[in-house]
């Protein structure tokens, strides 16, 4: 075996090592640290809580200013309000007063 083909083995040797190194350089930086599995779950946890905590703060701001008392009046109110049928049928209306006065 002569120098030349023994320095251009050497060579692809070289560029195939240097190949496969790039290749599993992605997978090592995405390696977690040890201990790093539970760093989304801890992350989603503590924003579960911050924001539950911040709506029962809230809750009870609006149960101390009696915000919740009289709820049962405000269908009554919204009974009382006069507004024109949008949903009635106009044949059903026709068919309503046909049968309400037999007179006609």
């Amino acid at each position: 075996m002569d120098r030349n083909q023994k320095s251009t083995r050497y060579t692809v040797a070289f560029y195939a090592f240097t190949a496969l190194l790039g290749q599993t350089g992605a997978a090592l930086a995405s390696a977690s640290p040890e201990g790093g599995e539970f760093v989304m779950a801890d992350w989603m946890l503590l924003s579960f809580l911050a924001f539950s905590g911040a709506a029962l703060v809230v809750f009870l701001v609006a149960l101390r200013r009696g915000m919740f008392s009289r709820m049962e009046e405000a269908k009554y109110y919204l009974l009382r309000v006069e507004e024109p049928d949008f949903y009635t049928p106009d044949w059903i209306r026709e068919f309503d007063d046909d049968t309400q006065h037999p007179n006609r």
